[in-house]
Formats: C-alpha cells, sequence, structure tokens
C-alpha cells in the first residue's frame, strides 16, 4: 500500500517562495503608487478647503487675507517665538502668515512646553477654518501628507530659510529632516503676487525700504483682472517659488523648492474656488497665472530683463 505524502519537497517550497516574491514585486509598485494618490487626493482636498475659507474672508473683508501688520511680532506673541534667527516682517510672512498654526505653548516659569500643533488665533483665515472643526484635529488641513521639506532646487541640500517650528530633535524648528508644516505651520503657500503692485518687477516689499516695497495689504478680487480660473490662490509650498522658474534657469540658480508631486508639479488652487495638479514651469501660462493683471507685467526692466518669464500670448 503507497503511503500518503505528508509535505513539501524542499524544491516545492522553493518554488512557492519564488512565486510569492514575483507577485509582492509585482504588488508592490502598485501599493506605492495607490498610497502615493491616496495622499494627492488628501492634499487637493485640503487645498478645497482651504479655499473655502479664503472665500468666506473675502467675502467679509474685500480683501485678501494677510495680518495687517509690517512687523511679525504683532500676530506672534511677543516673547514667545520666533527664536533668534527667524524671519522679521511681511517679506518673509505674507506667503504663509494667512493661517496655520502654532507649535509651542509656555509654562508658568516660562520653559517651553513638549511642540504639538495648536490653531493661532491670530492667523486671519482660522477662525474660518475652524468653522468645520478641522483645525482642531491638530489641524491636519494645513499639512500635505507627502510634505518632506523644502530643498535648494536639484541639489540634496536641505533649504532652512524659516526656522520656527519644531526641530527633528526637539529644539527650534528647520533642522534636516523639518517638515514645511513643521517649519511654519502650514505646507501651503499663498501666491505673493496677490499682496504686490500691479506691474512691479519684483515680488512682495524691499526689506528696509519703505518706497521700494511692493506690498499692498489692501488688494482683493476686485483687483483681479484676469480670468478666475487661472488666478492661483494657494499651492504646495515647495513649487510656489521654484515652479515659476525654467529647469534650465533652476540648474543654474537653485531656488527653495520641493517637489512633492514630482518635479514642477504642483497642487493649485484658484480664485473661483477650483484645484487642479499643474505642470509648472513659468509664472503664466494658458492655464494658470500668478499676477492678478497680466497686461500690466509683460515687457522688459530698464536694463532689458524680465524679471518673471511671460509665455507667448500674454505678451
Amino acid at each position: 500500500m503507497q503511503r500518503s505524502r505528508g509535505g513539501f519537497s524542499l524544491i516545492e517550497l522553493l518554488v512557492a517562495l519564488a512565486v510569492i516574491a514575483v507577485l509582492l514585486s509585482l504588488l508592490v509598485p502598485g501599493l506605492r503608487m495607490a498610497r502615493k494618490s491616496a495622499r494627492e487626493m488628501v492634499c487637493q482636498s485640503n487645498l478645497k478647503q482651504l479655499n473655502a475659507a479664503w472665500q468666506m474672508y473675502v467675502g467679509d473683508f474685500r480683501v485678501f487675507p494677510v495680518p495687517r501688520s509690517k512687523d511679525i511680532e504683532k500676530w506672534i506673541e511677543p516673547g514667545r517665538y520666533p527664536r533668534p534667527g527667524a524671519p522679521a516682517g511681511l517679506m518673509s510672512s505674507v506667503m504663509w502668515s494667512w493661517g496655520g498654526v502654532h507649535w509651542y505653548g509656555s509654562k508658568p516659569d516660562g520653559t517651553w512646553t513638549t511642540p504639538m500643533a495648536a490653531a493661532d488665533p491670530l492667523r486671519p483665515v482660522n477662525p474660518y477654518v475652524e468653522r468645520s472643526q478641522v483645525i482642531r484635529d491638530k489641524a491636519r488641513v494645513f499639512c500635505c501628507p507627502l510634505d518632506n521639506g523644502s530643498f535648494d532646487s536639484f541639489t540634496d541640500r536641505q533649504n532652512l530659510w524659516v526656522k520656527v517650528g519644531p526641530a527633528a530633535g526637539g529644539g527650534v524648528g528647520g533642522a534636516p529632516g523639518t517638515t514645511v508644516y513643521e517649519q511654519l505651520g502650514t505646507s501651503y503657500d499663498a501666491n505673493d503676487w496677490l499682496y504686490c503692485r500691479a506691474g512691479a518687477r519684483m515680488g512682495l516689499e524691499v526689506e528696509g525700504d519703505d518706497k521700494a516695497s511692493n506690498f499692498i495689504w489692501w488688494q482683493g478680487p476686485q483687483h483681479v483682472v484676469t480670468t478666475p480660473s487661472r488666478l492661483v490662490m494657494l499651492g504646495d509650498s515647495g513649487v510656489m517659488l521654484a515652479g515659476r522658474y525654467p529647469i534650465e534657469y533652476l540648474m543654474q540658480t537653485p531656488k527653495r523648492s520641493g517637489w512633492w508631486h514630482g518635479v514642477q508639479i504642483g497642487n493649485l488652487t484658484f480664485l473661483d474656488g477650483s484645484v487642479r495638479r499643474e505642470r509648472m514651469g513659468e509664472v503664466t501660462t494658458a492655464t494658470y497665472t500668478f499676477y492678478l493683471d497680466e497686461s500690466k507685467h509683460a515687457g522688459l526692466d530698464g536694463k532689458g530683463r524680465a524679471s518673471y518669464r511671460v509665455t507667448a500670448g500674454h505678451q
């Protein structure tokens, strides 16, 4: 009588393991892509919610949201932070001070509490986000899940342009590995040209020279000449500066960047409330623009140079 086999042979086991390994190698990239796609959707959902908060603010005040003070200390509690090395003035803060979280509280003895995300009541858009209860859940609406910090474009050097959030080691922000959300309380920058005088050859203000400043706090939708579906309002911090320049230029002159969604690719939200993933590389194209009035920015300066490139059809 033939005895039945009690298990697999070594060869059969190795074959089975090989088949499983092949299946996993085919499956893992798909899972990674699915995970990234899910994070992309969360990022776009965040921008949709933030755009709605912006629209409510603009509806009430008729200006784009920004703390109406020249000194960042006026809306960050004096003596709390910024610590030494943090930026001062709207030139740095106007892009991100519209909304977000802060990271430090203080104890009665003046020492710092454990870093944690908390709503900053002095950032103008926050009360409108609070209506949705989202900001009370560590304000994750301000955090892009793909945010991995900012870098000098096309280098492996992390750009530590701001030092206000919790560092990776528990100190002041700006340490290697710190996300933009941890540095600023938000992964999303506003379009700084929303606050610039139309026709200006450079963005924002010139630090220490009010006469050379292009900053205007009182501009709103009533000053928009371009198509609302093309005017950028907010976007991933990593592409809001570097994304406006061609690759060839960035290779020679690195700018603060973060290619979270792919090189020269960013999630943007627009004046009409829409959210799109855009391939960037110019300041104004057929599908998006950073200028309120493109016609006033066309042309060259006194030295024959354009401060920002203008694509064909918008010159």
